[in-house]
């Protein structure tokens, strides 16, 4: 209704903000999205700004206790499952942020970040095999990355397989 009241050429700027305000409600997870910030922005704004500040200063036990608060809101947000994932990291809680990355990897199964971060829990947790295969994998889905060369090499370096990470560097040089 409100589309015919306010035709694009008369009220660009009007029928632009209705277009937008559509496809957020005809979208279930954007909907959702909207209705959680719609109930609790203001709080989950707060509790992210002091859990990011705690993880910035190392204080990983608030940084935890507020991340948590705002999955319990709003369990899908896969921002705060990563930043508490990172600071899972930094208490060596490496079983827990394996869980966590391993649910956002299925979600996002082409963010190298997220495989990165999977495969270093992996790598921390033993299994170097898995974390070889998870680095490789992060660098097929985007070669310009260093970073994923970084960790890979990194883990060869760790497993004493020098000609490994000689082979696979000249591979990427070239």
């Amino acid at each position: 209704m409100l589309i015919r009241q306010f035709h694009p050429e008369k009220y660009p700027e009007k029928y632009r903000e209705i277009r937008e305000a559509y496809d957020v409600l005809k979208d279930p997870k954007s909907k959702e999205n909207y209705d959680i910030s719609l109930l609790h922005g203001k709080q989950l704004q707060e509790l992210e700004n002091v859990g990011r500040e705690a993880l910035e200063n190392e204080d990983y036990v608030l940084a935890v206790r507020n991340f948590e608060q705002i999955l319990e809101i709003d369990s899908k947000n896969s921002i705060i499952k990563n930043l508490l994932g990172e600071t899972l990291i930094g208490q060596r809680r490496y079983k827990k942020a394996l869980l966590l990355f391993f649910e956002l990897f299925e979600d996002y199964p082409n963010n190298i970040g997220y495989i990165c971060r999977l495969g270093f829990c992996n790598e921390k947790l033993g299994d170097l095999n898995k974390a070889e295969k998870l680095y490789i994998k992060a660098y097929e889905i985007e070669e310009n990355d260093k970073e994923s060369v970084k960790w890979l090499i990194n883990l060869y370096w760790k497993k004493k397989k020098y000609y490994k990470a000689e082979k696979f560097l000249k591979e990427d040089i070239y």
